[in-house]
């Protein structure tokens, strides 16, 4: 499968799927009379598109106010506000219900295990450095992978065919392997 010529902008109009427990986790959050901000931030950092959707929606705002773009999932859902966040995020794809091919399936939860687990180190080595800024980071290491997932959902040929030459050692990194395929 070949990407449309404008595939950034098809990126940025139509979010990553959400995992489905993910998913039902934030509904019910943001069903509540009361958002607990902290469990909100906790189930969307449990999902890098999740993440995603709400800092590139955060994100946007800013710039179109000439502004610095968000540092924390808590400061993006600050400027987005309750309301967006109630109207918004339940409207976000499930994963599960948008790629129903296995192999697909298998290569993007891969690399959202893979995001998560970068994301969960990176907050381990900042908390143990004392760093009280380690949310950024977090969410950076989320946002790590949203390329890749993205090619994921959009062109899992190019995926698999990056695969294939890293692990036959055509090239040693799936970058490069996809920059090959592409």
């Amino acid at each position: 499968m070949t990407l449309p010529a404008d595939w950034i902008t098809h990126l940025q109009k139509t979010p990553l799927p959400v995992r489905a427990e993910v998913h039902r986790r934030l509904t019910a959050v943001l069903q509540r009379d009361e958002i607990d901000q902290g469990e909100l931030v906790g189930w969307l950092r449990r999902d890098p598109g999740a993440c995603g959707f709400v800092m590139g929606s955060a994100a946007r705002v800013q710039r179109a106010k000439q502004r610095d773009a968000p540092h924390s999932l808590d400061h993006a859902l600050s400027l987005l506000g309750d309301t967006w966040s109630r109207q918004q995020i339940p409207k976000l794809p499930i994963l599960e219900e948008t790629i129903t091919d296995e192999l697909q399936l298998a290569g993007y939860l891969v690399a959202v295990a893979r995001s998560l687990h970068a994301a969960r180190h990176a907050e381990s080595w900042l908390v143990e450095l004392r760093d009280t800024s380690y949310e950024i980071v977090v969410v950076a290491t989320l946002l790590h992978n949203f390329v890749e997932l993205a090619l994921w959902r959009d062109a899992p040929d190019i995926m698999r065919s990056a695969l294939i030459q890293v692990r036959e050692h055509q090239t040693d990194t799936l970058g490069h392997a996809v920059g090959n395929a592409y």
